[in-house]
């Protein structure tokens, strides 16, 4: 039985629909909100959510994504995470790159979430030893997105991450390593200049 022209219309439109919204879901949120002159996210953690959490070591996050390696793909960015622990005066470094996976692997409890991508795509994220371009593996991690650009979910597979305490690079890296309450961090965007001292504090290269 043929169609009428209303209910084929009705049939294109869903079929629209349904292509539409699957194209968004896999937007690459990583370089539609961060761009390759970069963007920074921090977190100070008050006195009130660190008594509230006593087993929580970090006190203060930075993390700086951009683009500065030519080595890093156009739908990479690269990575540079500051971490400071409660009662220290030194902060711990930790570079790497990051790629949009469109079904990120998650190791963890966590689930996306519908203000990030819940198709379960997300950004993964490599820590590396050296400065020198090696691939090393210290640590993973993975961040999720807010559609809107202005929150990050920082999430820690594993139990710590590989870097420079006190951001003396040519020393070799340590590992740090963090507690089940060091794990994730929901950080906010700030103004880019806030990820200049950190940016000045590790070279990538």
């Amino acid at each position: 039985m043929a169609r009428s022209p209303r209910a084929l219309n009705g049939a294109l439109g869903v079929a629209l629909s349904l292509v539409v919204a699957s194209a968004g879901a896999e937007e690459n949120l990583l370089t539609a909100t961060i761009p390759k002159s970069g963007a920074c996210f921090a977190r100070r953690y008050d006195a009130p959510h660190l008594r509230a959490h006593p087993r929580q070591s970090i006190e203060f996050v930075r993390v700086s994504l951009r683009k500065d390696r030519k080595t890093t793909g156009e739908n990479g960015r690269d990575m540079r995470i500051e971490l400071r622990q409660k009662q220290s005066t030194v902060s711990f470094y930790v570079i790497g790159d990051c790629y949009w996976i469109k079904a990120m692997y998650r190791d963890g409890d966590f689930e996306p979430t519908a203000e990030t991508a819940p198709d379960g795509s997300g950004v993964n994220c490599i820590a590396t030893a050296a400065i020198n371009g090696s691939a090393e593996d210290r640590g993973d991690l993975e961040i999720e997105i807010a559609k809107d650009g202005n929150t990050i979910s920082l999430h820690v597979s594993g139990i710590g991450l590989g870097g420079w305490r006190g951001g003396d690079q040519s020393k070799p890296s340590q590992f740090l390593k963090l507690g089940d309450d060091d794990l994730t961090f929901r950080l906010t965007r700030v103004a880019p200049d806030d990820c200049a001292g950190l940016e000045r504090a590790v070279r990538l290269d």
